[in-house]
């Protein structure tokens, strides 16, 4: 594990060190953001592609399925 958590993180600082060069925007979002609010990280997501937001989003593991318990 720790050798892959090492690989990883070579893996996005070469990924950020390239994006800065070519000029390109990078957002960067940790799975426990989208986690804790995923209204907010679509929002973010949204803002960053320049894209008009949408009504609010049910997340697939939230919403309740009419004959099926969780």
């Amino acid at each position: 594990l720790a050798h892959f958590a090492h690989e990883h993180a070579l893996w996005f600082a070469r990924a950020r060190a390239t994006a800065r060069h070519a000029g390109s925007r990078v957002l960067e979002m940790t799975t426990e953001a989208l986690l804790d609010s995923p209204a907010r990280a679509l929002a973010r997501v949204e803002a960053f592609l320049g894209v008009a937001p949408h009504a609010p989003y049910t997340m697939p593991s939230t919403r309740k399925v009419k004959g099926h318990s969780e």
